[in-house]
């Protein structure tokens, strides 16, 4: 995992890296987290990882509530490294 560096001290970027063979081969964000004080809104990509699956999920904040949306699930493949999307379901 590589934290990602902003100029914005409102926001913060995780990346998931994968290797084969001492070798860099994908990457994704795995959580990010973006804050917004002069509107009240905020989100976040919280994660979760077991074994070779990853699963993402959006997160709003303001004042009133809190919604969660565009889920998504990847599959690390074992002879490649590579991230490739099983599924995924995008609410607005």
């Amino acid at each position: 995992m590589k934290k990602g560096k902003t100029n914005n001290p409102y926001s913060m970027e995780i990346e998931l890296i994968s290797y084969k063979n001492n070798e860099r081969v994908d990457s994704i964000v795995c959580y990010e987290y973006m804050n917004d004080p002069n509107n009240s809104l905020a989100t976040e990509k919280l994660y979760y990882l077991n074994d070779y699956n990853l699963w993402t999920l959006f997160f709003t904040y303001d004042l009133e509530s809190t919604t969660a949306d565009n889920w998504s699930k990847y599959k690390i493949n074992p002879q490649s490294g590579k991230f490739e999307l099983v599924d995924k379901v995008l609410q607005h």
